[in-house]
């Protein structure tokens, strides 16, 4: 059993918020309109996506999407609304045309949302992670402008240059770290298997030898007599790293650490700075604290910490208090709004392919 957070309408007229235990969204939305409830919206416990709670049972609660469905699903709702479609009919027709059953899942869940009343980002906003929150906020911002056709055209746009940035980055960083780890992987095979056989040869040669040679040999000794304790502690160690990675102080300290690297912190700036100021252009117009949350969010946590550190006031556009260190990477170029953001990422995309 799960809670569920509910905004309900009650048949006295009153708007009231309450906390419904039920395995399913579907149940809850049921139970409450068969005790003459007026449904606004349903929040679903906040969780680690391990729990499911589907209409059909078969779409992980903050199981993401595929990047490629989520896409073509966006080009069409786009057209659809373009097109003059209702947005209940636009989600009906795209649900049933769905070839994933995972959107199919989420789709069926956000058009019984949108039939009890909630708004479209509402509806998105319900299943937690499944959708990134600049997407949510998108559709937010689509919504109070009265364009969400071209909000979501803006988006599409936005998630194929993402997804092409990312492609780019990693196809820059790919032989690099391949040099790397063959490097590594070559001074642990000579270290244990190369120089042990080859200590006899040297001891044969008599005289001192050089300490280099002294110094590589001393350490290969070790490794060879410990290495069934040597092995195991590299291996604790590395999962035990992993896993502090994937912490955000950890994230943040790996993130500044690759900033220090020659030429992949360049490049990591620029990719960094492109998706930001994209991010930035999509959610303009939204409220400030909205805006900085989901555009550090989406970009990792030492933009979120940067983002963070910036006293933004009531809605974007102010001037104020904006972080030195967050300016510093925006301010090169003059004047404000989308058409200065665009350009940003567009000369920050052009310097990652300049260098890949």
């Amino acid at each position: 059993m799960a809670e569920f957070v509910c905004r309900l309408g009650t048949p006295a007229g009153e708007i009231v918020t309450r906390t419904v235990e039920a395995v399913a969204l579907t149940e809850v939305r049921t139970r409450l309109e068969r005790e003459g409830f007026k449904v606004f919206a349903i929040t679903p416990p906040k969780g680690d996506g391990l729990a499911s709670f589907t209409k059909g049972g078969g779409v992980g609660r903050g199981t993401r999407v595929k990047a490629n469905d989520f896409l073509l699903f966006n080009q069409q709702l786009a057209a659809l609304l373009r097109a003059g479609i209702p947005i209940l009919q636009a989600i009906t027709m795209l649900r049933r045309r769905a070839t994933s059953a995972r959107l199919r899942g989420v789709l069926a869940e956000i058009e019984e949302a949108i039939r009890g009343g909630a708004a479209l980002s509402q509806a998105f906003a319900a299943q937690g992670a499944t959708f990134p929150r600049i997407y949510t906020a998108s559709i937010l911002a689509g919504e109070r402008s009265g364009a969400l056709d071209e909000v979501l055209s803006r988006y599409v746009n936005y998630m194929r240059r993402s997804v092409g940035l990312r492609r780019k980055i990693r196809g820059a960083l790919a032989y690099p770290t391949f040099l790397l780890m063959a490097s590594l992987g070559m001074v642990v095979f000579l270290t244990v298997y190369v120089v042990p056989r080859m200590s006899g040869l040297f001891a044969g040669f008599g005289g001192n030898l050089p300490l280099p040679t002294q110094i590589v040999m001393g350490i290969s000794g070790w490794l060879t007599a410990n290495i069934f304790w040597v092995a195991p502690l590299v291996i604790v160690g590395s999962v035990a790293t992993i896993i502090w990675s994937r912490t955000p102080q950890g994230r943040l300290t790996i993130d500044r650490l690759m900033l220090k690297i020659p030429l992949v912190g360049k490049l990591l700036v620029q990719m960094t700075t492109a998706q930001a100021a994209r991010s930035l252009a999509t959610l303009l117009g939204i409220a400030a604290a909205q805006f900085r949350h989901c555009a550090a969010n989406s970009r990792g946590p030492l933009v979120h910490r940067e983002f963070g550190n910036c006293g933004l006031d009531a809605r974007i556009g102010d001037g104020h208090g904006w972080h030195r260190r967050t300016l510093r990477q925006f301010a090169r170029n003059a004047g404000r709004g989308r058409d200065v953001l665009r350009r940003r990422s567009r000369s920050e995309i052009r310097a990652v392919d300049d260098h890949a």
